[in-house]
């Protein structure tokens, strides 16, 4: 069997193992097989000069929705048939896939009575499963269908069961496993202290007390910490295009040409404005809680009722002001050269040119978080220019974290621990929500 043929067949069956792992009615081997078989065809070809994104929902058009909520929202998705149910084929997949987009439509896909993949029609109002992956909101809806399929790109396919990323075809490889560098290692405790510093930040600009009432919010201030640098690496992914961040600790880097300087700190202010309100919102929320089980006057209440609007709103507004800081940092990525920013996340320019000339002696690649037994040495050559560059400076200054994107989507993380460089692929970047208990510390 020709490779093209043998390489979606690879994604094909680590879908069908989740959804028995999971105890669903899997799709047989061979629709499945035609079905990434299609869509990995389909992602080499271009239509009216276009390179491809789009997505597929396997939902059953007969009954799309078998237990839907009792009070939907409006903005919930819906399936919206098609007059005529038409081939799954690659022709006319890359003709439909214009009329969509991964981020707020999808194609419905199905069988037939005798067993045909077809399309059905469309899924629409995607826009707020997107927006979660992507950490714009901090919760979504459920998601439609058996499984979900993107294609993000040539030869590029990814594989989820709701929320849940089952696997990436990434040019013929098969990724199934990510490392997260995020949760502990040498990568987490490089963004300890600017983590702690934007926690004591945040705590200055509420009322003393206020922050201990709930025994939460150090994990939740750091988990949205935490989660800028990878919203900036999806967004960095998503243009194909390729793109590296260093982030350094000294305040006057060596080994750097920076060909545009400058200073953007709206990133890490309005993270900080964020985790502020969210806290104040949380606190008023919280009184009228009491409140309302007190004997309390109707003034006290209107009180409270106000500040918590007010801290609502502010909070939303931050929330659109740090999406647009975050894209902002990302298109600068696209310009040749690296974005260099330090670890309180401040931009210091882009299209920065590394300089280091020395290789390191070795490289290797952790398969953990924590680099122990599980290390394998790499060979230098073996990486494109914007990897080895990168390799080069975070051997001569350690006090360097560099993330390199491929053109392929691949996302690396370099950094130098004691005497070796380490290298982690296919770094983590869909990462879970910290849900805090329902129950919160009371201040006697």
């Amino acid at each position: 069997m020709p490779e093209a043929f043998r390489d979606p067949s690879l994604l094909a069956d680590a879908v069908r193992s989740a959804l028995q792992r999971k105890r669903k009615k899997a799709p047989s081997s061979d629709i499945l097989d035609q079905l990434f078989r299609v869509m990995y065809h389909t992602s080499m070809r271009t239509e009216e000069g276009r390179t491809l994104q789009f997505g597929i929902v396997y939902i059953n058009p007969r009954d799309p929705d078998p237990n839907p909520p009792k009070n939907p929202s409006n903005d919930r998705w819906t399936f919206i048939p098609l007059g005529e149910e038409l081939p799954f084929q690659s022709p006319i997949v890359a003709k439909l896939a214009l009329a969509t987009d991964p981020r707020t439509s999808s194609l419905a896909v199905f069988i037939d009575d005798e067993n045909e993949l077809k399309i059905w029609g469309f899924i629409d109002q995607e826009t707020h499963i997107a927006d979660y992956i992507n950490y714009e909101i901090d919760s979504g809806p459920e998601c439609p269908g058996l499984f979900q399929a993107y294609v993000e790109g040539t030869g590029s396919i990814s594989a989820t069961i709701g929320y849940q990323k089952i696997a990436d075809l990434r040019i013929g490889r098969l990724i199934t496993t990510s490392t997260d560098v995020w949760s502990s290692g040498p990568v987490r405790g490089f963004l300890n202290i600017p983590i702690k510093r934007y926690i004591n930040k945040v705590k200055e600009k509420i009322p003393p007390g206020t922050y201990y009432e709930r025994e939460h919010w150090d994990s939740i201030l750091t988990s949205y910490w935490i989660s800028i640098i990878p919203r900036l690496l999806l967004r960095v992914r998503r243009y194909r295009h390729g793109g590296a961040l260093l982030i350094v600790r000294d305040t006057n880097p060596l080994g750097l040409t920076i060909k545009y300087s400058m200073i953007y700190g709206r990133l890490m202010y309005s993270l900080r404005k964020y985790g502020r309100f969210t806290v104040e919102e949380t606190k008023s929320s919280d009184d009228i809680f009491d409140y309302l089980n007190n004997d309390e006057t109707e003034i006290i209440l209107k009180d409270h009722y106000l500040s918590e609007s007010v801290a609502a709103s502010k909070r939303k507004e931050v929330r659109l002001e740090l999406s647009s800081a975050l894209w902002f940092v990302s298109l600068l990525t696209r310009v040749d050269g690296l974005v260099l920013l330090n670890r309180d996340l401040v931009v210091k320019g882009f299209g920065a040119e590394i300089r280091v000339t020395s290789v390191p002696p070795s490289i290797w690649k952790s398969a953990t978080p924590i680099p122990g037994s599980r290390l394998t040495e790499v060979d230098y050559e073996h990486y494109g220019t914007r990897h080895r560059s990168m390799m080069r400076y975070c051997w001569k200054y350690p006090k360097a974290l560099g993330f390199v994107v491929s053109q392929d989507g691949d996302v690396r993380a370099i950094l130098r621990v004691d005497d070796r460089l380490i290298i982690w692929d296919n770094v983590k970047l869909e990462l879970p929500r910290y849900i805090p208990k329902k129950k919160r510390k009371k201040i006697m």
